[in-house]
């Protein structure tokens, strides 16, 4: 079933405090329509003028015309303003929420009142029904929101923020959201290290794959996949989409710029865009082609993804016998 590129908002919320950007998401979203939620530049960072500036131009990309900023450092507030155009922020809180909303009935219905967990599952739910959202110390319910999109977001709790992006993606796209635990950080490591160690000598690779797909979908949980649907995969590192091949999918990382990247991706795919450009270049090392060199080079270079396959990996499978040390060669490379 194919998934149609939302339009892009004109608002945007950057913010470090996922309740608040919750709540003003719940204010400002609205349907087919993608509202960007950016996290504060990192000004402890070695490279903070560049963490200011990567979002400035994230705006900028997606044509937004009013930036809330909620929930931010006095510091963050400053480095922000100083680049953008005058009058284009504002300062917001939570009072500030009703007063916002673009649909005025939204705000006359009862509030949504979530637990503090999995705000990301309240946001979903309180913009699927019409309403606010607000949060307070309650148990929250933990089943996956659903819809009739056929794609499915499926999102690991690592981020508190990340769930806020991962629900505006969810609803820009009319689609399931599914938030897991996360993965405790010592069993993620040891998972991802077998899994690029896979065709290591005297690894059985075939039982190793059936291992790591079963218990990547033990840390997902139960989902109901959406009968010839897609996926999207918002996790902290494993490649859990390696786990259900049955259906399309991509992934993108919770930490860090998982909301640049959802607002970079939208918005070289709106109308009149060039949109998003992959290659593919096959190099089986029979005869020289220096093209092949020349092309791995230039295409990245001109903001199209490149995957290259070289001997071994670009031969049909009858042939690999003749060949030795097969491998891939260049991997991704892009934007």
């Amino acid at each position: 079933m194919p998934v149609k590129c939302p339009a892009l908002s004109t608002n945007a919320i950057v913010s470090d405090d996922p309740e608040l950007a919750a709540a003003l998401s719940s204010a400002l979203a609205r349907r087919n329509t993608y509202l960007p939620v950016l996290d504060g530049p990192r000004l402890t960072r070695p490279d903070h003028a560049s963490e200011v500036v990567r979002r400035v131009a994230a705006l900028a990309h997606a044509g937004t015309k009013t930036t809330l900023l909620a929930g931010l450092s006095a510091e963050a507030w400053d480095a922000l303003t100083d680049k953008l155009p005058q009058n284009h922020a504002k300062v917001v809180g939570f009072d500030d929420v009703a007063a916002l909303s673009l649909d005025p009935k939204r705000a006359e219905r009862p509030r949504l009142v979530w637990g503090r967990d999995r705000v990301g599952l309240g946001l979903l739910t309180a913009l699927y029904s019409g309403q606010l959202v607000e949060f307070a110390d309650k148990e929250a319910p933990r089943d996956a929101v659903l819809s009739k999109s056929g794609h499915l977001v499926i999102c690991e709790a690592h981020e508190p923020l990340s769930e806020v992006i991962a629900a505006n993606y969810a609803y820009a796209l009319n689609a399931d959201l599914h938030i897991f635990d996360e993965t405790d950080e010592v069993e993620g490591k040891a998972l991802l290290e077998a899994f690029y160690s896979i065709d290591a000598p005297g690894v059985h690779a075939a039982a190793e794959r059936v291992r790591l797909a079963t218990k990547m979908r033990e840390l997902v949980g139960a989902v109901d996949l959406p009968p010839n649907g897609s996926l999207t995969f918002i996790v902290r590192q494993l490649p859990i989409g390696v786990a259900f091949p049955e259906l399309p999918g991509t992934h993108l990382f919770t930490y860090p710029d998982l909301g640049r990247a959802i607002v970079n991706g939208f918005a070289a795919e709106q109308p009149g865009t060039r949109g998003t450009n992959g290659a593919v270049l096959v190099n089986p090392q029979k005869v020289a082609a220096p093209e092949i060199e020349a092309a791995a080079k230039l295409l990245p270079e001109r903001k199209i993804f490149v995957r290259g396959y070289e001997r071994g990996g670009a031969i049909q499978p009858q042939d690999r016998d003749s060949v030795r040390n097969p491998r891939t060669a260049f991997g991704v490379a892009g934007v």
